[in-house]
């Protein structure tokens, strides 16, 4: 599969180049160790997110390969913007295996196929943003959204909760100003609460967002 090649080779490029602009502290790596596929569910502060939880596993890893919900429709600066117009977001997704998001099509078409790849993979992870988008304010994590909850649930797998914190608003200037924190939580098979058609997911998916803002906030 031509992700396992694109993706490692990515590893490769960035491994060194971040490590030189880029402070970190790194804090329950030992959870990365994962015999099957898993559910990695982390809040998103900076376009980097993605990168920096990336080049720190090791190329080995049976988290590999990572594939991402993305949607190409709106992005919030000038420059993805720019190569969203001249479809270079396109190319990059399609070469790097991503899922994407239609809106307004629903969990069960948007989570047919990431949830495919989950049962039937030997490894592999499927990343989900549960806020849905970037929050650029320091220190706030936004209520979550209720796929990876319905994915963790429909595909049976265990879920990753990972916290990213001072990666916003990082320029050439500050790349060394504060280190940005990784805090890797322990992976958890998520409880099927139930509930009516307009709650369904909500309970799980505040379960998830109290892992997240744990770890966040304890580091």
């Amino acid at each position: 599969m031509i992700i396992h090649i694109t993706q490692r080779i990515l590893w490769l490029v960035l491994k060194p180049t971040l490590g030189v602009f880029i402070k970190y502290k790194i804090y329950g790596k030992e959870n990365l160790n994962i015999k099957e596929p898993v559910i990695i569910v982390m809040n998103h502060k900076s376009a980097l997110d993605a990168f920096l939880f990336g080049v720190n596993l090791s190329l080995g890893s049976n988290i590999w390969p990572m594939r991402f919900f993305v949607s190409t429709k709106e992005f919030k600066t000038p420059i993805l913007s720019f190569l969203n117009s001249i479809k270079l977001i396109d190319l990059a997704y399609a070469v790097f295996g991503h899922f994407y998001v239609i809106k307004g099509a629903g969990l069960d078409v948007n989570l047919k196929k990431p949830v495919e790849f989950l049962k039937k993979s030997k490894k592999g992870s499927v990343v989900i943003f549960p806020e849905g988008e970037r929050v650029f304010e320091k220190d706030k994590i936004r209520k979550g959204k209720r796929g990876a909850a319905a994915l963790a649930i429909a595909s049976k797998r265990k879920i990753l909760p990972v916290a990213i914190k001072n990666s916003q608003g990082r320029k050439i200037y500050n790349f060394w100003k504060e280190p940005v924190i990784i805090n890797i939580g322990k992976p958890f098979l998520l409880q099927d609460l139930g509930g009516s058609r307009d709650q369904r997911y909500k309970k799980e998916t505040d379960v998830i967002m109290e892992k997240i803002k744990e770890l966040y906030f304890s580091v």
